[in-house]
């Protein structure tokens, strides 16, 4: 056993910004191992433990799934081929690169979305004067007459 300071896991989970649960979910996964247990079951973790678990965190920070995390953890405790290890890597940042753009391209339409339905409400619904109890939005022209109404404007439909 190593000489580092070995803390618990609520200790561990307090400094790290995580859960218990958190902990023990890596655990699981097999992410995460406790540098031992006490005779009563108590996880000890150690420094080195607590890096890897912040490298984990970082990780998942830019948005890597576990299971990339898990991979990436694989290769580098098992690693017997440098460019083999550097290929697959590749691949998994590669990966995570084209579901980053995804995203991008998704909120890019998404926030296009709302800026035309803030036009529409702006145009048109502030200075709406008509009797909300006997008129419905969707009955409204302004709705009603375009084709390409915003996904944000369907509430009123």
């Amino acid at each position: 056993m190593k000489t580092d300071v070995l803390m618990h896991i609520g200790d561990v989970a307090k400094k790290a910004g995580v859960s218990q649960r958190c902990l023990r979910y890596y655990e699981e996964l097999g992410l995460l191992e406790p540098e031992h247990r006490t005779p009563g079951g108590y996880r000890m973790y150690s420094d080195d433990q607590i890096h890897k678990l912040q490298m984990i965190n970082g990780l998942k920070s830019l948005g890597l799934p576990l299971s990339h995390i898990q991979e990436l953890l694989t290769l580098k405790d098992g690693a017997h081929i440098g460019a083999e290890k550097a290929s697959r890597i590749l691949d998994l940042f590669n990966l995570q690169l084209r579901q980053i753009d995804d995203k991008i391209a998704y909120y890019h339409r998404l926030r296009a979305s709302v800026i035309s339905a803030i036009e529409i409400v702006v145009r048109s619904c502030l200075n709406c004067h008509k009797d909300m109890h006997t008129e419905r939005c969707r009955d409204c022209e302004v709705i009603t007459e375009r084709e390409d109404l915003p996904l944000p404007m369907s509430i009123l439909t």
